[in-house]
């Protein structure tokens, strides 16, 4: 956004201006001026928190956004009487829309890659600012926390042309500019150390009960998590091991094994984060809409709008997952819309002037669309089985394919295990792991965990509570299946690429094709026929063939 508006304010001819004064030329404050700066500063703020270094990208955005730029559009008939042929514009704020962050990167991470900036940025802040954040981060570095462990990089490390130390001071000037300060900056950044203390608690087997877990590090760790959240040791160590059962008038606590005590953790770090970013995005939001910051909102009924979609770019990796499933779902919805507009409305104008069009092949991919949100598709047979007793990874697998059977897009065979099922994309085929798609799918907390965090004086973790779905309540009987359905994450998502998709239909799209030149990384380095295979992927050389 900053280039777009270096170069708008640039041009001499430019009708839409980011500078001084507003569309009809009136005086303006310096508000309106702070309100600018606050929108093409506060992409920084999301790359830190949304983006994170992968084996393909050193800053790979791991969640979509949907940045709608708000214009002071002037009056059609007064920039007429003025001789304008085109009334000119004045931005004035924007508002951005999230997508499915990536919360699996929280918790763990493959060698090569990083979990996300905001917490090499934080491990790299000057002593003095750590200790003032909280006295436990002094002294720490990335080998100090688990969930960011051992990576290639260190404090050394470029990512484009910056390390972690000079990123850190940018991302704290951007949560100034949003009037992050005070009580919410360190509400904040404790937050985000409370996820990384998370990762430091070890859960083992109780030696005196092999239904029950217990938390095996050192008394210290706990305390130092106590601290961080304001709530007692003795709570956060029952929510983690112990799980509350309501039946009939009787209430139970049951022990967890350990596997599911450690699942507990990473899922309440993932949580909190999800809910600290989502946080962060609304402080954002406030700070750089129009209809709270524009000094004459008041007399706008509609304000002009330019917008970008930042989405994830399709994905396969050796093993690939929920997440990979999802981003290339969104990249299927986005890909059937630019076929529409590419190559159905250039047929239809070739059969309106009654020329004959030349076959161009492009791949129709309606029938992926339909295997993943049809009635029958994947998500409808994911969200059945969250529902069922005792549903598991397998059993979806089984029956995506059974009910599927014949629909060609749906790579049944050969696979190497009974979890696993792949997709011919339009892009290519990927093979999907289905471990976890079943929980992943429900992304409920605990409701001892969702209690444990009610009781936390962090603002942000406490809020946490009024947010979420809970486990135990999402799922009752007695409900209908529609309504525990679109609680589900692939519910959610679908709902909210819908709503996308329709909002983007009232728009003249453009479209901007990113192409990644090499797989070393390599500046200054195209290898030639992998650049090729992705335009030929994206229908980018149909659409330069039929045009």
């Amino acid at each position: 956004m900053s280039h777009l508006a270096s170069v708008n304010n640039t041009c001499d001819h430019a009708d839409i201006h980011i500078s001084n004064g507003n569309a009809n030329d009136n005086d303006n404050s310096n508000d309106d001026n702070i309100v600018v700066k606050r929108v093409l500063d506060s992409n920084p703020l999301l790359e830190a928190f949304g983006n994170a270094k992968t084996l393909r990208n050193d800053n790979s955005s791991r969640f979509g956004k949907y940045i709608q730029l708000q214009f002071d559009v002037e009056d059609a008939t007064a920039a007429a009487y003025q001789g304008k042929r085109i009334p000119s514009c004045l931005m004035v704020g924007s508002k951005c829309e999230t997508y499915l962050l990536e919360k699996s990167r929280v918790v763990g991470h493959e060698y090569g890659e990083r979990t996300y900036h905001i917490f090499y940025q934080l491990l790299s802040a000057p002593e003095e600012v750590k200790k003032d954040i909280w006295d436990g981060l002094e002294t720490m570095t990335l080998e100090s926390f688990r969930y960011v462990g051992e990576t290639d990089t260190d404090a050394t490390t470029l990512i484009e042309n910056k390390t972690d130390g000079e990123r850190w001071e940018i991302t704290m000037r951007a949560l100034a500019l949003i009037g992050v300060t005070g009580e919410k900056y360190r509400a904040l950044m404790r937050a985000l150390c409370t996820v990384l203390q998370l990762g430091n608690l070890v859960v083992e087997d109780d030696p005196l009960n092999e239904d029950g877990s217990v938390i095996s590090s050192h008394d210290e760790e706990l305390e130092k998590l106590s601290d961080l959240m304001g709530v007692p040791v003795k709570d956060i160590e029952k929510a983690l091991t112990f799980r509350t059962i309501h039946a009939a008038k009787d209430t139970y606590c049951v022990p967890l094994k350990s596997n599911m005590a450690r699942d507990c953790r990473d899922a309440f770090a993932k949580a909190i984060y999800q809910h600290a970013f989502d946080w962060l995005v609304k402080e954002i939001n406030h700070a750089t809409c129009a209809e709270r910051n524009y000094s004459d909102a008041a007399s706008i009924e509609e304000y002009g709008s330019i917008a970008i979609l930042d989405i994830f770019g399709y994905e396969t990796f050796e093993v690939n997952r929920f997440e990979q499933f999802s981003i290339n779902y969104a990249n299927e919805k986005l890909q059937q819309k630019y076929n529409m507009d590419i190559f159905s409305s250039v047929q239809n104008e070739y059969d309106y002037e009654g020329i004959a069009m030349p076959e161009v092949p492009f791949t129709d991919n309606s029938e992926v669309l339909h295997l993943i949100e049809g009635r029958m598709g994947i998500i409808s047979m994911l969200n059945e089985e969250c529902l069922r007793p005792h549903g598991n990874d397998d059993s979806f697998v089984a029956k995506i394919k059974t009910v599927n059977k014949d629909t060609d897009c749906l790579v049944k065979d050969p696979l190497q295990s009974s979890s696993q099922f792949g997709i011919s994309h339009f892009a290519g085929s990927v093979e999907y792991d289905a471990s976890n798609f079943v929980t992943k799918n429900m992304d409920n907390l605990p409701q001892d965990l969702v209690d444990c965090s009610a009781l936390s004086s962090n603002a942000i973790i406490m809020l946490l509570s009024m947010n979420l779905p809970i486990a135990n309540a999402s799922m009752k009987k007695g409900t209908t299946t529609s309504r525990n359905s679109s609680l589900t994450v692939s519910s959610k998502f679908r709902s909210q690429l819908h709503k996308l998709m329709q909002t983007i239909k009232k728009t003249k799209t453009r479209y901007v094709r990113c192409i990644k030149p090499n797989p070393e990384k390599t500046p200054k380095k195209i290898d030639l026929l992998s650049s090729v295979e992705q335009l030929r992927c994206a229908g980018v050389v149909a659409a330069v063939t039929i045009s």
